[in-house]
């Protein structure tokens, strides 16, 4: 049982393995990596929620082009996408928050147990989680996939939309990241 509050979750702090030999490139190598405890949200930011900070001045109007969640009646509960990552940042700023880390990402959604994905070790199937073959050529409403959260019970960490992070990107970070807190490149 971990902490919630606000819609957030508590993820203690503990080491985790971070990155991956498996993956892409830029993924390894992997690493021990340790963490103080931070709060995530439990859900993705709706566009519901995001509109909430255009309308009170806090925030600049999404994308709004195909495919783009915002100012559309029949996707509210779905999740915000056509942000910058400036858009995003001003958005947690607004409400209080923050963008989590890279390495806070990875951890809420693999857990210490250095899971392959949010779900476990299973292979990504339509009922944890939207991608391709889900049939789903659009985005679906924050939560949907509860069978797909990660250990933390964190929602929506694989599918669905991208999602930003604190952190500017380097190739070859990880080989060089400092193994507590890591806040990314300079």
């Amino acid at each position: 049982v971990f902490g919630e509050q606000d819609g957030m979750i508590e993820i203690p702090a503990a080491l985790f393995t971070m990155g991956s030999e498996a993956g892409a490139s830029d993924e390894s190598p992997e690493h021990m990596v340790e963490l103080s405890t931070f709060w995530i949200d439990k859900f993705e930011v709706t566009a519901e929620n995001y509109q909430a900070c255009v309308e009170a001045g806090g925030c600049a109007q999404a994308g709004q082009s195909a495919g783009c969640n915002d100012d559309r009646e029949d996707r509210t509960d779905h999740p915000i996408n056509c942000v910058t990552w400036e858009q995003a940042d001003i958005y947690c700023t607004w409400n209080g928050k923050r963008l989590p880390t890279e390495a806070e990402w990875e951890k809420a959604a693999r857990g210490t147990a250095a899971r392959r994905f949010p779900w476990g070790n299973d292979f990504p199937t339509p009922l944890l989680l939207n991608y391709g073959r889900s049939g789903y050529a659009d985005t679906q409403p924050v939560g949907t996939y509860e069978a797909g959260e990660s250990f933390y019970k964190v929602h929506n960490m694989g599918g669905n939309v991208w999602e930003w992070t604190a952190d500017f990107y380097a190739f070859d970070y990880y080989a060089s990241s400092p193994q507590q807190d890591p806040q990314g490149p300079v």
